[in-house]
């Protein structure tokens, strides 16, 4: 690593095992724990949306269609 890029880096130097920053490291075992967990939540809904699909209603019949895009629309 030269100088210059050490300089930009606070003069860290990566993990010598794996070559990268404990940050770096520590952000992508999150991200991939936050997918492992959403697939695992998305996947579960979906075999029991299948699986069961009279339990489910139909969202028009739950749901006041006009005043639902009213409150998306000022979300949005």
């Amino acid at each position: 690593m030269s100088q210059a890029a050490s300089m930009t880096l606070g003069g860290r130097q990566p993990m010598p095992g794996i070559g990268v920053y404990n940050q770096k490291l520590g952000m992508w075992v999150f991200l991939l724990s936050e997918v492992m967990f959403f697939t695992g939540l998305i996947g579960s809904y979906i075999i029991l949306r299948f699986a069961q699909p009279e339990a489910f209603a139909e969202p028009g019949v739950v749901l006041n269609v006009p005043l639902t895009a009213v409150n998306t629309f000022i979300l949005i």
